[in-house]
């Protein structure tokens, strides 16, 4: 079997199906890339960019990427718990 070698970028740039991916060279779970609704990719895969920034708003805006009604406080509580920056968040409240 052909073995593609892509770097992480670009290999998270072919999962959310920002390029066009030729049939039978990416497959989740068994199924092709392109038998998977471009939607069901986009909402399923996670992806946190090396880049530091902040957009100019809450910070659950900037973790909620702007979809802050999709998600409950627990739900982003727990996002910022998994990506470990709870407890630095938690310590903005702190600082003057």
């Amino acid at each position: 079997m052909e073995q593609l070698v892509v770097g992480k970028t670009t290999l998270m740039n072919l999962l959310l199906k920002l390029y066009n991916v030729p049939n039978g060279k990416i497959f989740i779970g068994g199924e092709d890339i392109n038998n998977i609704p471009i939607t069901v990719l986009r909402k399923s895969i996670c992806y946190i960019t090396q880049d530091n920034f902040l957009f100019s708003s809450t910070l659950k805006e900037n973790i909620s990427l702007f979809r802050s009604k999709e998600y409950n406080e627990d739900e982003i509580e727990d996002s910022t718990k998994k990506a470990m920056i709870y407890d630095d968040i938690s310590d903005m409240d702190n600082r003057n």
